[in-house]
């Protein structure tokens, strides 16, 4: 009994050997993982401490170089504003020296614009004397044609007209004291045009210059120099200011010479074409429309006045005896010439007088003889008209 008690108290006591030693083992596992917590949270505030203190250095840092990069900031922006205040009263003292020059041209070319004015209106009214001169020689011409054309049926004399090439070549080898004056006045107006136009290209000249000057149709303030300040008060692109109070006067003054140039431009075609019209007449006479028109109008009522006119005479030659040709006298034979000798207006453009001149018509029927026909043609259908009255009035007389 005894053993079995002792037996029973030594596995009762080994159990609790064993349970005591378990605890224990648990308690120190539970101290180790405690204070291996505290260790890694001293670690993470060390951590956050020198983190703080790093951070609190940069602040300190910071403020320090914040206030001297603003100093250094307002530094700059002084010295910019210098320069540009510097620049600005340069490009001002610029712009008044342009000014200067740009009022300097325009009164030249106000004073220019005025003397070809003037030299216009006289030309202009050259050249209406002229043209009312010229009028009244057509009219003139036509009187005498319609007055001799009348007249030139009253003799028929016609054996002496082999005389006539004499006298076309006496008068073509005569001098017009008209034709003379005419020449005289061509002249000195070709003269003064020659001398309008030089004076002309010299102006064109100035205005080229004045474009070259910076009055070129890309004028702007930009060639100046300047650029429009925004409208905070900053400056542009290129750091440029500019007084926009400026702008519009340069503009004006570029308008203003611009509309000088177009005058200027206007006014010398006016004179090349009125050369050009000048030499025309000096050439060969009048080629505008409305003037080839009215010698048209002229020749057609000349030659319906001689057609009724040959009508007229036909008839009466017809109805009654003609006298002989001798007892007419040396007047009707001056008539006749002057009526021979006389040039029809034939030509459109006035290009062709000496063909003009040789071109005959038959003072009977009114018929057109051109310069290529032959004058023994043209003297033999005349005598044939005579030759045919003979006979009529010699079958009357039986």
């Amino acid at each position: 009994m005894a053993d079995c008690e002792s037996s029973n108290m030594s596995a009762f006591s080994n159990q609790d050997i064993v349970g005591s030693r378990y605890a224990l083992e648990v308690a120190f596992q539970t101290m180790k993982e405690r204070c291996q917590r505290l260790q890694q949270r001293l670690a993470k505030v060390e951590d956050e401490n020198s983190n703080l203190r790093l951070q609190k250095r940069k602040d300190d840092v910071g403020v320090n170089s914040r206030g001297y990069e603003e100093m250094e900031a307002m530094q700059d922006k002084i010295a910019e504003l210098e320069r540009q205040k510097q620049q600005l009263a340069h490009h001002v003292f610029m712009v008044t020296s342009e000014n200067k020059q740009l009022w300097t041209r325009l009164s030249q070319s106000a004073k220019l614009n005025q003397s070809l004015g003037s030299q216009l209106t006289k030309i202009s009214d050259t050249l209406n004397r002229h043209s009312a001169v010229g009028n009244l020689n057509q009219s003139q011409q036509a009187v005498n044609m319609t007055s001799s054309s009348r007249d030139i049926f009253r003799s028929s004399v016609l054996n002496q007209l082999p005389k006539r090439k004499e006298s076309v070549s006496s008068t073509n080898n005569s001098v017009d004291p008209r034709t003379d004056s005419l020449e005289e006045i061509s002249l000195k107006l070709i003269n003064s045009f020659l001398q309008e136009k030089s004076e002309l290209e010299d102006q064109c000249a100035q205005m080229t210059e004045l474009r070259e000057g910076g009055l070129s149709p890309s004028f702007s303030a930009e060639h100046l120099g300047f650029s429009m300040s925004s409208t905070n008060g900053s400056a542009g692109e290129d750091g440029d200011l500019m007084d926009p109070l400026l702008v519009p006067e340069v503009q004006q003054l570029r308008d203003t010479l611009l509309t000088i140039k177009q005058d200027l431009l206007v006014q010398q075609e006016n004179m090349k074409a009125a050369v050009t019209n000048l030499l025309k007449l000096r050439d060969g006479g009048p080629k505008c429309q409305t003037c080839v028109e009215k010698a048209k109008n002229v020749q057609s009522n000349a030659l319906e006045e001689a057609a009724k006119i040959s009508t007229a005479t036909t008839a009466r030659f017809e109805s009654a005896n003609i006298a002989e040709p001798e007892s007419l006298g040396d007047s009707a034979d001056e008539e006749i010439k002057e009526q021979l000798q006389r040039i029809p207006e034939t030509s459109d453009n006035g290009d062709h007088s000496h063909a003009a001149q040789n071109v005959r018509v038959c003072p009977i029927c009114g018929r057109f003889y051109p310069s290529s026909v032959s004058f023994e043609d043209f003297h033999h259908h005349v005598v044939n008209h005579f030759e045919d009255e003979d006979e009529k009035n010699s079958f009357l007389l039986l």
